[in-house]
């Protein structure tokens, strides 16, 4: 199995305010995303908490589960979205997903779909921000693959 990681690095601040790791082994684009909290640089993240899993197919037909702010321990799927802020940082975080998997399908990816990501571009909720391509250690990479259970 092939895991990659992508950050999203606010490029002003030069931390990283999202994660992804994930995989096209089966043809698809499958992820698992975070939101971090501390770090030590834009690839290492100390501390970080589940956003969402799921997949994105080459027609931008995806799937999220979403388990809850408080995942792996509850599988409620209960999320407190407080202030304009944190609305601002979850639409940030499915256009990250969105563009990582519409990079690794390249021209697989829908052309129709690619005009519409276009129109999505033109809010500029990723416009301070980078795509940090980042080494998971061989430790990290054990625990990721159990939690994936694979």
């Amino acid at each position: 199995m092939n895991i990659k990681r992508v950050n999203l690095v606010n490029t002003d601040a030069g931390f990283a305010v999202g994660q992804i790791d994930f995989t096209m082994d089966d043809g698809y684009f499958a992820f698992k995303s975070y939101e971090p909290h501390s770090w030590d640089n834009e690839c290492t993240v100390i501390d970080k908490s589940f956003f969402t899993r799921g997949n994105v197919k080459w027609d931008a037909c995806s799937h999220f589960t979403f388990n809850g702010e408080d995942y792996p321990r509850d599988n409620d799927s209960y999320y407190h979205i407080c202030g304009v802020g944190t609305y601002l940082n979850h639409m940030r975080m499915m256009q990250f997903i969105l563009e990582v998997a519409s990079s690794e399908y390249g021209d697989r990816f829908s052309d129709f779909e690619l005009k519409e990501l276009e129109k999505l571009r033109q809010l500029g909720l990723l416009s301070d921000y980078s795509f940090v391509a980042c080494v998971i250690e061989d430790w990290e990479l054990k625990t990721i693959i159990e939690e994936w259970n694979i």
